[in-house]
């Protein structure tokens, strides 16, 4: 019996000193917090929204095969170059694969306050044979708000050869949105000179219409938007009416819809219509209203004529100020 109790008093206390030392243990390591990721998802194509998931290894490190300390080190504005050719050498390898990439998410998010960042991209881009990289690529891009990149689209979009103009138009409508720079409007404005394709004047105008324009600028737009009203491409004379409310005074505009209800081309007709409605209600003079009403009972019309040249007539037919 005796023997019993001092077993069990010994057990009892070796346990307590083993808790005693882990406790003191845990106390005296500090534990590693890995913050979850508060950037801006890195969509795939196709694919709305996706999140990346926290974890507690960066990509970086398991493509060295090394696990790090501190996760997220592409969030810091002072991500070395050869950090970020490891992610756009993991970018061209696999394309599809990178847009679930953690570290492309990081470099996403440090596009606008990493230079140096942004220019490895814009180097990227351009030497890019791959359609999906490229876009992964102009997608990073958006995220980049600078002078540089302006004239990186200016560049491309003014180039001779049809594929460089194209790559210049892909990326204008990956940065657009985001960028309000006013060296990107003069590059559009700029290109909206010189440009002659139809396809790619249509793109041009619908992004100026979508900026602010100052004075000079409308000014320059609407002289080049009356050129192409002239002109023989129905398509531009069609993008031309579209954004004529946006980039030139009334009266100009009213004009233009005027002359152009009487199109011969059904897509210039259908723009014409479109524009009026877009116009104020009161620049809709008697001329303008009986154009509208010729082409809603033409049998010769499209259906699509026919039903905007109604909405307009009972847009026209409300009281002033409706």
């Amino acid at each position: 019996m005796k023997l019993w109790i001092g077993f069990a008093g010994g057990l009892a206390v070796g346990v307590v000193g083993t808790v005693l030392a882990v406790s003191a243990l845990s106390t005296s390591v500090p534990s590693e917090a890995h913050p979850p990721a508060q950037g801006p998802a890195f969509a795939r194509p196709g694919v709305p929204h996706a999140t990346a998931p926290s974890a507690p290894v960066s990509p970086l490190a398991l493509m060295a095969g090394q696990r790090q300390s501190q996760a997220e080190p592409l969030r810091r504005a002072d991500a070395s170059a050869l950090q970020v050719d490891a992610v756009l050498g993991r970018l061209a390898a696999d394309p599809e694969a990178a847009f679930d990439d953690r570290a492309l998410q990081d470099l996403s998010c440090s596009m606008r306050r990493d230079p140096q960042a942004a220019a490895q991209v814009r180097a990227r881009l351009l030497g890019s044979s791959s359609a999906t990289e490229r876009f992964a690529l102009m997608r990073l891009l958006a995220q980049d708000d600078s002078p540089e990149t302006a004239a990186l689209v200016r560049g491309l979009i003014g180039a001779a050869d049809h594929d460089t103009k194209r790559l210049g138009y892909d990326l204008l409508r990956s940065v657009e949105g985001a960028s309000q720079r006013p060296e990107l409007t003069q590059a559009l404005l700029a290109a909206l000179q010189q440009e002659t394709e139809p396809a790619y004047l249509s793109e041009l105008i619908g992004s100026l219409s979508r900026r602010s324009l100052d004075d000079m600028g409308r000014s320059v737009a609407a002289q080049r938007l009356q050129s192409i009203l002239a002109g023989s491409h129905a398509e531009a004379r069609a993008s031309a009416l579209l954004a004529l409310p946006q980039l030139v005074d009334a009266p100009t505009a009213a004009v233009a819809v005027r002359q152009h209800l009487q199109d011969p081309d059904a897509t210039v007709r259908l723009a014409a219509l479109q524009a009026a409605l877009a116009m104020n209600a009161s620049t809709l003079d008697a001329d303008v209203v009986s154009m509208a009403r010729r082409l809603s009972l033409s049998a010769s019309e499209p259906e699509a004529v026919r039903s905007v040249a109604q909405v307009l007539l009972a847009r026209a037919a409300l009281p002033r100020g409706s």
